[in-house]
């Protein structure tokens, strides 16, 4: 039956492990191993991203640098090209052979020779630049050091 003193306020203490498990636990501890599995997908997927960029960055840093070696190669023959033709006309306007128009034609197509040679020696230097920062190299480093840069 009913007693009143039973709802007197009572202290009790004790001590122990307590453990328990219920079924929602282990759906809980499989969700939370799908969710770590998913985040490692994510980064591995994320990194295989980066590497992809990093490799394209770097095949197109070795294209650009070869494509300017290349070009390089061209500008330097059209250069002595430019450079013979002009002192041909230089030699045949001496003789009165030639107009000034025409020596002014190679004097025009020589500075434009030697502008190309300066483009392509910007063009190489950005090229050989640009491979060292996508290869990971300091920049900086190749002014310190030029031997080193490609």
């Amino acid at each position: 039956a009913f007693d009143a003193d039973d709802l007197a306020p009572a202290l009790d203490a004790g001590i122990g492990v307590v453990f328990s498990w219920t079924p929602f636990d282990l759906f809980r501890t499989k969700q939370s191993v799908e969710i770590a599995r998913l985040g490692v997908r994510q980064a591995e997927a994320g990194t295989r991203g980066q590497e992809d960029r990093i490799r394209q960055e770097a095949a197109t840093a070795v294209q650009d640098l070869s494509i300017a070696q290349r070009r390089a190669v061209v500008v330097g023959e059209q250069l002595a090209l430019a450079r013979d033709n002009l002192q041909i006309i230089q030699d045949l306007y001496s003789q009165g052979n030639t107009t000034i128009l025409e020596l002014f034609n190679a004097q025009a197509s020589f500075r434009a020779a030697r502008s190309q040679a300066a483009s392509v020696a910007v063009d190489l230097v950005t090229a050989g630049w640009n491979l060292r920062f996508a290869l990971g190299t300091d920049p900086v480093t190749a002014i310190a050091d030029p031997e080193t840069t490609p």
